[in-house]
């Protein structure tokens, strides 16, 4: 039997809209958000339920999150979120919360980590896909994308990060469909190619996801 997947978000669902309109086979059981967003938008388009949590306690709102995962049998929640998640939660879907971070960690945790990233002038880029533990972003790494700076404008580099997000939550949606363990990615693999390749650690995705960003970052 296939995972049940959820959908947690407080954003715009933009990654998640492009995923599922360029790939049909993908899709989620539920959408829960709180507060009214545009992620919400998605149940409509792509017939998906909806939930939302009105609880301004983030203890409350987790708990609550529980019971609703729980009563709808979903395994897994892949997260666009701006709040930390606490208590039971943690425990009862430890490995299970997947948080979409549009910077790299731990070097810009927290809430518009990919300004933060543009104002530091790192030589890289990027974006992270962890698991959700206590902290804020300080979780295990699944998929750490990198790309190197050469000169590009803002809006740009946006772009590249943005398509990094939806090729990797293709990866993670595909595996996590099909049953297939989601790998703790490797320390060798979080360190700054020094050799200055355009893009770093692609080799992480799949055939099916790389396509997918190559065809998002040629329609630039």
């Amino acid at each position: 039997m296939n995972s049940r997947i959820a959908l947690l978000s407080s954003t715009g669902g933009s990654v998640v809209k492009t995923l599922l309109r360029n790939n049909p086979d993908i899709n989620l059981d539920l959408i829960i958000t709180d507060r009214k967003c545009p992620a919400e938008n998605l149940s409509d388009e792509f017939s998906i339920p909806h939930v939302r949590i009105d609880e301004k306690s983030n203890i409350k709102f987790s708990d609550k999150l529980l019971e609703i995962l729980i009563s709808n049998d979903i395994d897994y929640v892949v997260v666009f979120f701006s709040r930390l998640l606490q208590g039971n939660i943690l425990n009862n879907y430890n490995n299970k919360l997947i948080n979409f971070h549009p910077a790299l960690l731990p070097d810009f945790p927290g809430m518009n980590g990919f300004e933060k990233a543009i104002r530091n002038q790192k030589k890289f880029i990027g974006s992270t896909v962890h698991f959700i533990d206590e902290g804020m972003d300080t979780g295990k790494k699944i998929i750490e994308l990198r790309y190197y700076l050469k000169n590009e404008c803002k809006d740009k580099l946006r772009h590249i990060v943005f398509s990094q997000q939806v090729a990797s939550l293709n990866e993670v949606l595909k595996n996590l469909k099909n049953n297939i363990t989601l790998n703790i990615l490797r320390p060798e693999n979080e360190n700054e190619n020094e050799n200055e390749n355009e893009n770093t650690n692609l080799d992480l995705l799949s055939k099916e996801s790389l396509l997918i960003y190559k065809k998002l970052i040629q329609s630039s």
